[in-house]
């Protein structure tokens, strides 16, 4: 297994980070690997593992703002901050191996970006992979607050996002909103396991996963 890494300039000029893992011989295909919110490329090894000794070349980036990537941690301006750089990313790569199918695999946010990419970019791909993907708001959640969250996503001050909308972010970019979980919620893995995988300097889960700088897109 080879293992390469670099950075292409994406979206507002910021270096945006990348890695591949590739099988020894001619990969017969090429599975794009889309991260979710707070984590970064390097937290799938264990699907690396899995994959490359199969024939397949698996190709991640770290979104803006997340990982090796540059950016303000978490905060993103605009949608497409987290969109384009993986269309940039998929026009890089897939020359590289022509004539092998290619695949998303997306996870949790991931699987919303990687959602969107094919809607928008789906000629050329094979397949489309979703791991627990954030495009469904569950029961319990007001019609006001998804009013709230279309037009200001994540800020702390819920009165003034009702009342400002999307100029608040504009105004207070980096504001956040509570998050009433915690990160324990979202594996069934032992404690000492998940956080072996979930702790370090590249992960930004803030306040423990209680708060969240990802204003409005």
């Amino acid at each position: 297994m080879a293992h390469v890494a670099g950075t292409f300039s994406g979206p507002r000029g910021v270096d945006i980070f990348w890695q591949s893992w590739l099988p020894d011989g001619a990969p017969k295909g090429v599975v794009l690997l889309v991260h979710g919110l707070g984590e970064h490329s390097g937290r799938y090894t264990n699907v690396v593992h899995r994959l490359v000794p199969e024939g397949y070349a698996v190709y991640a980036l770290d979104h803006m703002g997340h990982g090796q990537s540059q950016g303000a941690r978490e905060v993103i301006h605009t949608f497409e901050d987290l969109t384009e750089p993986l269309w940039q990313f998929r026009q890089q790569v897939v020359p590289r191996h022509s004539g092998v199918p290619t695949f998303l695999l997306g996870h949790s946010m991931g699987g919303l970006i990687a959602s969107l990419h094919a809607l928008d970019h789906a000629e050329g791909l094979s397949g489309l992979l979703l791991s627990a993907p954030a495009v469904y708001v569950g029961e319990g959640v007001s019609a006001l607050t998804i009013a709230m969250g279309k037009s200001c996503l994540l800020s702390h001050r819920r009165w003034a996002c009702c009342l400002f909308g999307q100029n608040l972010s504009r105004v207070t970019p980096s504001s956040s909103l509570p998050i009433q979980t915690t990160r324990w919620y979202f594996t069934r893995r032992p404690r000492p396991v998940w956080r072996q995988s979930s702790c370090g300097p590249l992960m930004a889960w803030p306040r423990d996963f209680k708060t969240c700088s990802c204003p409005c897109w």
